[in-house]
C-alpha cells in the first residue's frame, strides 16, 4: 500500500461547469453559486472542518481570450489557498473552452497546452508544492454529453467516439506541457465508475452489458495510459491517479439509461467492490473525486459512501480520499435558477445585498464529522494491514 498521496481522506470539491448549455447559454457555476466572491470565507470553512484538499476550478474560457492569456480570474482562487494552506486539485477544463476554437481542429489541443504551461508556471514561480491538476474532466461523460447527448457544445451528434480521442490528446497535450515546468506534477483523471446490467426483461443483453463495463467504463482511462490506440500519445506515466465519480445515477439498465436500479436492487454492485476491481485492473492509487446526494437523503449518501470506501481499503484498494462535490450548494445545469440541494451549505440567497449565505445542513454535517472521526482514529492502520498491498507501479497484463 502506497503513502498517501493528499493531506487528509475527506476532501471537499467545488462545481466549476462553465459549459455552453443545450439553449447556447454560457454556464458558469463559480459565478453562479458566488464562489469566485467568497472563496477565501469557502475555504476558511472547509479548514475549520479539518478538509485539507479541495477540487476548484481554473476556467479556461476566461483565462484564454484568443490565444492571450490572462490569470486574474483565477488568482484569488490561488491566493486563497495559499493562506488558508489548502491542497487544490486544479480543474483545467471542466467541459468549457474558449468560444473561438473547435474541439475537432489541431489548434485545440496547442492552445490547451499553451495554456497549462503558463499556469503551471504561475504556481512554480509562487513556490508551490508538487501541484495536483485534473487536465480534462470526464472524458468519457463529456464525449457523450457533447454529442448525442446534447447536452454541451459543441453539440455534436454522432462524433462522440472522435470527441473522445480528440479530449485524451488534449488531456495528453496538456500533461507534457505542465510537466515540462514541473516534474512533480500529479494529474487525476476524473472519470464516472459506472456499472449496466441487463434489463429484467431482456437477458440476453447481458454480455452487450459487460462488454460496456469492461471496455466503455475505462477506455478514456485507456487511451490516457497508452493501452489503447497508443497513437493518441497515452504513456503509463501519464495515468497516474485515478478520479472515481459516483453517483446513485451511475448503475442502470443497458441500453435504458432513464433506468436507474434502485437503491436496493440485487443487480447493484456496491461501490467497495467497484474499486476494488478498478484497482485490480490498473494497480493505481484511486481518489473518489465526487459524490453526493440532494436533499434529505444527503447524509445516510455520506454514511453508505464512507463505509464503502473503509470496506474498499480493506479490501486493499489503494484509496486516497473521498471528495463530497459538490460541496456547497449548485444550480441545475439547464435550470439555472434551481438550486440542487446537494451540498453541505445549502445556498441562501439575502434579499437585501444579494449575497448567498451558506447555510450548513446540520444532519449531513453530522456525519462528516463521524466520517472525519474514523479516519483520524484508524484508517491508517487499517490501509497498512489490509489484505493486499499493492504499489503504484505497471499496469498487469489483461
Amino acid at each position: 500500500m502506497s503513502l498517501p498521496v493528499l493531506p487528509g481522506f475527506l476532501h471537499a470539491g467545488f462545481e466549476c461547469s462553465t459549459h455552453v448549455d443545450r439553449d447556447l447559454r454560457r454556464v458558469d457555476e463559480i459565478s453562479l453559486t458566488q464562489h469566485d466572491c467568497h472563496v477565501r470565507e469557502d475555504y476558511q470553512r472547509l479548514r475549520a472542518l479539518g478538509i485539507r484538499v479541495a477540487r476548484d476550478g481554473v476556467r479556461w474560457n476566461l483565462v484564454d481570450r484568443r490565444g492571450r492569456l490572462d490569470f486574474s480570474s483565477v488568482l484569488p482562487f490561488v491566493e486563497a489557498a495559499e493562506a488558508e494552506q489548502m491542497t487544490v486539485i486544479w480543474d483545467l477544463f471542466h467541459y468549457g473552452y474558449p468560444d473561438d476554437i473547435d474541439p475537432f481542429q489541431p489548434e485545440f489541443s496547442r492552445r490547451f497546452a499553451d495554456y497549462c504551461y503558463a499556469f503551471a508556471r504561475l504556481l512554480a514561480r509562487r513556490g508551490h508544492r508538487a501541484p495536483f491538476f485534473t487536465p480534462v474532466n470526464e472524458i468519457s461523460f463529456f464525449a457523450w454529453a457533447a454529442s448525442d447527448g446534447n447536452l454541451f457544445a459543441p453539440h455534436a451528434a454522432g462524433r462522440g467516439s472522435e470527441l473522445k480521442r480528440a479530449l485524451v490528446q488534449t488531456a495528453i497535450s496538456g500533461m507534457v506541457a505542465i510537466l515540462a515546468v514541473d516534474r512533480r506534477s500529479r494529474f487525476v483523471h476524473c472519470d464516472p465508475l459506472v456499472h449496466v446490467v441487463a434489463p429484467n426483461d431482456a437477458p440476453h443483453l447481458q454480455g452487450e452489458a459487460d462488454y460496456f463495463n469492461y471496455h466503455f467504463v475505462h477506455e478514456a482511462w485507456d487511451m490516457i495510459g497508452g493501452f489503447k490506440e497508443p497513437e493518441l500519445g497515452g504513456a503509463p506515466r501519464y495515468l497516474d491517479i485515478m478520479g472515481v465519480n459516483y453517483y446513485g445515477i451511475n448503475q442502470w439498465e443497458h441500453q435504458k439509461p432513464g433506468s436507474v436500479l434502485a437503491p436496493h436492487d440485487p443487480r447493484r454492485k456496491p461501490l467497495s467492490e467497484l474499486l476494488h476491481q478498478l484497482h485490480c485492473r490498473y494497480q493505481r492509487p484511486i481518489v473518489v473525486t465526487e459524490t453526493a446526494s440532494q436533499g434529505d437523503l444527503r447524509p445516510e449518501w455520506v454514511r453508505d459512501i464512507g463505509r464503502q470506501c473503509q470496506l474498499a481499503i480493506e479490501m486493499g484498494v489503494d484509496l486516497h480520499g473521498l471528495c463530497l462535490y459538490p460541496i456547497i450548494d449548485m444550480f441545475e445545469w439547464h435550470a439555472l435558477d434551481t438550486p440542487t440541494r446537494m451540498g453541505l451549505w445549502d445556498l441562501q440567497l439575502v434579499e437585501e445585498t444579494g449575497r448567498l449565505d451558506r447555510v450548513v445542513h446540520e444532519p449531513t454535517l453530522r456525519e462528516v464529522n463521524r466520517l472525519q472521526s474514523w479516519f483520524a482514529n484508524g484508517a491508517a492502520e487499517r490501509r497498512a494491514h489490509s489484505r493486499v498491498a499493492i504499489a503504484h507501479g505497471p499496469l498487469p497484463v489483461r
